[in-house]
């Protein structure tokens, strides 16, 4: 009885024993190793990192671009109108061509066209055939356009009324007469200061002939200074 009891005592020892060594060897084992999907986490994180790093330095380089465009000059202002303004030398009218009343008037007044195209432009070589070298009023306004400081920027637009001639067979030219108007014209100098000429109405009576195919201006009176031989 004693060693039966004593063969049990000894057989429980010995499951307790096995049983306490298998619980040290599994407290004493490395813990399981993680499933595929734990194993992909650190990656995972360390690639977001990895954007966050690249967007920051693309965002960097962008800031730099910005800072590189803003540091580029500034255009600079447009240049300033040549001066004196260049335009096309005026047509003659058509009935200059006619060796008539009509086409000295239309000569007389065309007179009027060269002399702002030479105020406009500061050239005068159009003007010098039609204004005769004897015309006095005529060179004095050939004087003043190579001189003036204010130039206007475009055409002068005039308008001509009561025109009127006729042939004077002693003095083989033709007298005309008509009125001459233009509103205000803006001017400025080389410097861009600028100013608005006056209005103008005025009555023109001139003496002009043909000689071949070209008309010349001999005399010239403005208003109350009509010429001898006056229409």
């Amino acid at each position: 009885m004693n060693v039966l009891m004593t063969g049990r005592r000894a057989g429980i020892l010995a499951i307790l024993c096995f049983l306490l060594s298998a619980c040290g060897a599994g407290a004493g084992a490395p813990p399981p190793a993680l499933s595929s999907g734990g194993a992909s986490s650190p990656p995972a994180a360390s690639s977001a990192s990895s954007t966050a790093s690249s967007a920051s330095s693309a965002g960097s380089s962008g800031s730099a671009a910005a800072s590189s465009d803003s540091s580029a000059p500034a255009a600079s202002p447009s240049a300033p109108p040549t001066w004196p303004v260049q335009i096309p030398v005026p047509a003659p009218p058509a009935q200059m061509a006619e060796d008539s009343v009509e086409g000295a008037i239309a000569a007389g007044q065309y007179l009027f066209a060269l002399l702002d195209y030479a105020t406009i432009t500061g050239d005068i070589t159009p003007l010098t055939p039609l204004a005769g070298e004897q015309c006095d009023w005529c060179q004095h306004q050939i004087a003043k356009r190579e001189e003036t400081d204010f130039r206007p920027r475009q055409a002068t637009v005039f308008s001509f009324s009561d025109a009127r001639g006729r042939w004077n067979d002693p003095i083989a030219a033709y007298t005309v007469q008509f009125s001459v108007s233009h509103p205000p014209n803006p001017v400025v100098n080389r410097k861009g200061a600028e100013k608005t000429d006056r209005a103008e109405e005025f009555f023109v009576t001139m003496r002009i002939f043909r000689s071949g195919n070209n008309w010349v201006v001999d005399a010239v009176g403005m208003n109350d200074d009509i010429l001898d031989g006056g229409v």
